[in-house]
């Protein structure tokens, strides 16, 4: 398939149908805040995510920041570092077209600025909004990817500091959760992620047991709350997956009890929790901004 330009490919996908029935939104509804949630979505076999049409994305992507476009190492297990690729292997460009024969992971970030995406990524943000108003939060940023990966290759255990739905659209994976707070996810890790950024976590394989596996297919789709850790296995085929990610006002104030329990901890003070988060949530995120005010960290 040789296209032109993107756009030929960007405007050939025509959206008669919404990304997401009413149905199954009601179950991430159903499950917001408080729970994994499997549904469905309709954007298996859409065009603009065969590999071919994601290599011409990259052509526009690729500018060096991986923010945009980035190449990892595909991994061998759910505890593996996840190292970029060499870049004198070549273009993202070219690491989506050799996915088939390399193990590699492949990241598109902010679609946004890629005409046809835009408009999947906003029926999609704008379908989410009525159900996050209706739990009374307010978002107050959001972003999205594409994830291309090598037949085997794993996203290794992790967490991420938002809310995420992962729409899976081509090939077969495990997207495996585990449970939220400890010992999969302690506050001690939570209180250094704000100071390292890192969201890597240490693997556990007595876990194994706890975990919660999807196998998913296209047209399946994930909703994983705020901080759920979890690792993706690879099936026997290229993958493609949309992930569309919001942050909250209540993700905001969680961030900032838990910088604060932080604080704490570093003044010989051990922070109360229940369960996976701060406790007196508004109180200790009102004092990190005073904190902050202050020049206090």
């Amino acid at each position: 398939m040789k296209l032109d330009s993107p756009r030929d490919f960007l405007n050939a996908a025509g959206r008669e149908n919404a990304c997401v029935d009413a149905d199954q939104l009601a179950l991430v509804n159903q499950a917001y805040r408080k729970a994994v949630s499997d549904f469905s979505h309709n954007l298996a076999g859409n065009p603009l995510f065969t590999l071919d049409a994601l290599a011409e994305v990259a052509t526009i992507l690729d500018t060096g920041n991986p923010k945009d476009a980035e190449v990892r190492m595909g991994g061998d297990g759910i505890g593996d570092e996840f190292d970029f690729a060499d870049p004198a292997e070549g273009s993202v460009a070219d690491a989506i077209r050799n996915l088939g024969k390399s193990n590699r992971w492949a990241m598109f970030g902010d679609l946004t600025r890629v005409p046809g995406y835009a408009e999947i990524i906003a029926d999609l943000t704008a379908s989410l909004q009525p159900i996050i108003a209706a739990h009374g939060d307010e978002v107050i940023s959001t972003n999205s990817f594409i994830f291309m990966s090598s037949p085997g290759a794993f996203t290794p255990y992790h967490f991420d500091a938002e809310h995420n739905i992962l729409f899976h659209i081509a090939g077969n994976k495990k997207f495996a959760t585990c449970p939220l707070g400890s010992p999969w996810l302690s506050p001690e890790v939570q209180e250094q992620f704000f100071a390292t950024s890192n969201n890597m976590l240490e693997w556990n394989p007595n876990w194994l047991t706890d975990a919660r596996v999807k196998a998913m297919e296209p047209g399946d789709a994930i909703y994983v709350p705020y901080k759920v850790p979890h690792w993706v296995e690879n099936g026997d085929q290229v993958s493609v997956s949309l992930s569309i990610v919001w942050r909250t006002r209540e993700c905001l104030d969680l961030d900032y009890a838990t910088r604060f329990s932080a604080a704490m901890r570093r003044f010989g003070i051990t922070p109360s929790y229940r369960g996976s988060f701060p406790t007196g949530v508004a109180a200790k995120s009102l004092a990190w901004r005073a904190m902050q005010r202050l020049g206090l960290k």
